[in-house]
């Protein structure tokens, strides 16, 4: 089965995934792979290296797609696209979303000191829902050149 985990940043994505998987199951995290590639933290890294991570994460995605392994694969996927979402389903991935509420993934990012631009992607995760964070009672950009809502 493949399973695909979505939700803010901070909503505790990788946790669950890293509870619930087995040794030896597939798991495709775009942090783990963008700090594998020189990123300073798993949440911190330049565009090059979120570009070349992004191009290794869609091709394992194609990969997984076309040929899913025989043992669990668990993909970390923010904000995936209708097209995403509909390729998902249409393949049988069991689509989870994690949302734990704008607050407690705000405070979730500050207690862990995320980068700056984390409660900015948090917002618009909720914003795009129709959803408001009550962060400052505003809703903030990303900072130019990140985008961590794939």
């Amino acid at each position: 089965m493949i399973h695909v985990i979505t939700g803010p940043p901070c909503s505790g994505k990788t946790t669950y995934v890293s509870d619930k998987k087995k040794t030896g199951d597939v798991v495709i995290d775009l942090d783990a792979i963008a700090y594998a590639m020189g990123g300073e933290t798993r949440q911190e890294y330049n565009d090059d290296i979120l570009a070349f991570s992004n191009t290794a994460r869609y091709a394992v995605i194609e990969k997984l797609m076309k040929q899913p392994p025989e043992r669990d694969a668990w993909l970390i996927h923010c904000d995936p696209d209708e097209k995403a979402l509909k390729r998902y389903s249409e393949t049988g991935c069991a689509i989870e979303t994690l949302d734990p509420g704008a607050d407690t993934c705000l405070k979730r990012a500050k207690e862990a000191g995320r980068p700056e631009w984390t409660s900015a992607v948090i917002d618009k995760w909720y914003q795009k829902r129709g959803l408001h964070s009550a962060h400052d009672g505003r809703l903030n950009s990303p900072q130019k050149g990140r985008n961590a809502m794939d």
